[in-house]
């Protein structure tokens, strides 16, 4: 690969994209924590070890929010063709498609997905095409050959 590697253009601070996103993690968190009280009740737990489980249990979700962060960068038409070739091995589909910008989702059941979790091309037929993904996959796409 001849071209500039992916430089950073922004990254967001909202992991959510959509309030669906807001109720799919407070739903989440909400039955997490209750499943956690619940085992832990039924198991004679004391309850100092419960509220401190159930806490840790919501800092341990903190990290799935900061990889689903926007970035947004610039790439060449060349780069998105490679880009788009290699999203299906990642299981990412094509979701919409309009003139002016092309979106591919996870390849999950909707109510697993995230709408914060997608590969959005602004611009697709331009010369420079701007590119947001989650923070993982910028990650990925660093580190690897594509």
């Amino acid at each position: 690969m001849n071209e500039a590697p992916l430089q950073r253009l922004s990254i967001g601070g909202n992991p959510f994209a959509s309030l669906r996103d807001v109720r799919v993690f407070i739903g989440t968190a909400a039955v997490v924590i209750f499943t956690i009280y619940v085992v832990l009740t039924q198991l004679s737990t004391p309850k100092k070890t419960i509220q401190v489980s159930m806490i840790a249990a919501c800092i341990g979700m903190l990290p799935s929010l900061v990889a689903t962060l926007p970035v947004c960068f610039r790439i060449s038409q060349a780069q998105k063709r490679r880009l788009i070739a290699k999203l299906p091995d990642w299981r990412f589909g094509k979701d919409e498609e309009t003139e002016d910008r092309l979106v591919f989702t996870p390849i999950t059941p909707r109510w697993m997905r995230w709408d914060s979790n997608r590969v959005l091309f602004r611009s697709p037929d331009s010369e420079e095409v701007l590119v947001t993904v989650p923070l993982y996959l910028q990650r990925r796409l660093r580190k690897q050959e594509w």
